[in-house]
């Protein structure tokens, strides 16, 4: 694989065209042993837990892959900064608030849809039979995209089980979505 990374920037549905809000990097990678150190340093640079991304990796060792990395530009969401104390040389306290702002969360899907879209209808990737995996991050799922559950044949959950974390409020709209997603597929 030839190593090549780029940057796009595109307007979501929320903004002004000619002031783009959603930026992507893009990057060819094929994972090895020898990027394990580069891997781990990502994990800290992007935030994730220790091993996310060392996880998914491993999966793919020794394949061409393709990593995508979706942000916003201008997030509404505002976070704040506090003083600790009156020692100026003591680090400040910050809350971030991310997506604090229900629209950056609406953003991220678009932007995410929109780069899904470009690689779906791109020529190059019909051309040369590539797809994008739907392998989920090891230890993470239990179910699909279509509520099968993994590594079984023929079963579907179809109720709020397959939620990563419950709300904290009445379960019973995010379980009729669920169901009424199921009953789609």
């Amino acid at each position: 694989m030839i190593p090549a990374a780029s940057t796009s920037v595109m307007s979501s549905s929320f903004t002004d065209p000619s002031w783009p809000d959603i930026f992507a990097h893009q990057a060819c990678v094929a994972p090895h042993k020898g990027s394990q150190p580069m891997v781990q340093l990502a994990d800290q640079v992007l935030g994730f837990k220790p091993g996310i991304l060392s996880s998914h990796y491993a999966v793919n060792e020794g394949k061409d892959s393709y990593f995508l990395s979706i942000s916003l530009g201008r997030p509404f969401s505002r976070g704040e900064v506090y003083l600790q104390n009156r020692d100026p040389f003591e680090k400040p306290l910050m809350d971030p608030k991310y997506f604090s702002d229900r629209r950056d969360v609406d953003i991220l899907v678009e932007g995410i849809k929109k780069h899904l879209r470009l690689f779906e209808e791109a020529p190059t990737f019909k051309k040369l039979g590539a797809h994008l995996p739907t392998n989920p991050f090891p230890g993470w799922v239990v179910v699909d995209s279509e509520f099968r559950v993994l590594k079984t044949r023929n079963l579907r959950v179809i109720d709020a089980s397959i939620m990563p974390t419950i709300t904290n409020a009445n379960l019973n709209i995010p379980s009729i979505m669920i169901g009424e997603k199921g009953s789609d597929v």
